[in-house]
């Protein structure tokens, strides 16, 4: 069975963080949220999350990395993200590792591009933040994002990275993530089944 995790933290976007838990479980993969205990949206949905930060850490040392994780937009969420240093750690891991890395919205100019992570990659995100580099990627961001190129597709995917533009479009992420990890066949029946 494969296996994700979805990143969350105060201020996530509900929509792009419940669809994809939503849509990826009907898939038949096993879904862990991860963050605080309890974490709200923000549009004020609390959210009890599967597993504490430092908890999946020890599983992923004893289990080994999942096979995809998932980072939702929300400013202040992306914020919150970006500011913690073990999820950080563990995103750069899993990327380190050619395991999935999926962002929407704002996650990844705020979360990804701090990291390295599109340099030389194309992506999307939530639109005009392609322009906000300088504010987010922090020191030598520039080189951070070096060859990074920004598409207007809803799902803009290269290689293991997939990113997606907003709330508008988390169905159409969910399913480029079960695609990518389940193949076509299982995301269509995703699809037929919730009638999209």
């Amino acid at each position: 069975m494969k296996k994700v995790i979805v990143m969350l933290a105060d201020g996530f976007e509900e929509i792009e963080a419940l669809a994809p838990v939503d849509l990826l479980r009907r898939a038949g993969i096993e879904v862990v949220t991860v963050g605080a205990e309890l974490v709200k949206g923000s549009r004020g949905i609390s959210v009890a999350t599967d597993m504490r930060v430092n908890d999946f850490l020890e599983d992923c040392n004893k289990n080994g990395l999942p096979d995809a994780i998932v980072v939702p937009g929300g400013l202040n969420g992306t914020k919150n993200l970006a500011a913690c240093k073990k999820a950080n750690d563990l995103i750069v891991k899993m990327w380190e590792e050619k395991k999935l890395v999926c962002a929407i919205c704002a996650a990844p100019v705020i979360v990804l591009s701090p990291l390295g992570i599109l340099k030389n990659k194309n992506f999307t995100c939530y639109p005009s933040m392609e322009n906000d580099f300088a504010e987010f990627a922090g020191n030598n961001w520039e080189e951070k994002v070096l060859g990074s190129v920004h598409h207007t597709e809803n799902v803009v995917i290269d290689e293991n990275l997939i990113t997606s533009r907003g709330a508008g479009t988390a169905l159409d992420f969910s399913f480029a993530i079960i695609q990518a990890l389940c193949g076509k066949e299982i995301m269509e029946q995703v699809k037929k089944s919730i009638v999209a």
